[in-house]
């Protein structure tokens, strides 16, 4: 009954360190997805596109960045 219990304990802590590692991973590969795509866009040639993902940036900043969308 107890190595059961122990067991099961385990596999839970070891599952959700699992998933937490998970979330951590895919937030912080999005932050750097988007901010390398923001570099991209504001030195692209196109002059319309670049105006347009500056004002995107700027409203996001505005609106409270990371924190008001993962919580």
């Amino acid at each position: 009954m107890f190595k059961n219990n122990l067991r099961t304990r385990t596999a839970i802590v070891f599952i959700s360190i699992a998933l937490i590692s998970i979330v951590i991973v895919s937030i912080t590969t999005n932050i750097l997805i988007i901010n390398s795509f923001g570099n991209y866009v504001t030195k692209s040639t196109d002059k319309e596109f670049s105006n347009i993902a500056n004002t995107l940036a700027a409203v996001y900043k505005s609106e409270g960045g990371w924190k008001s969308t993962i919580l």
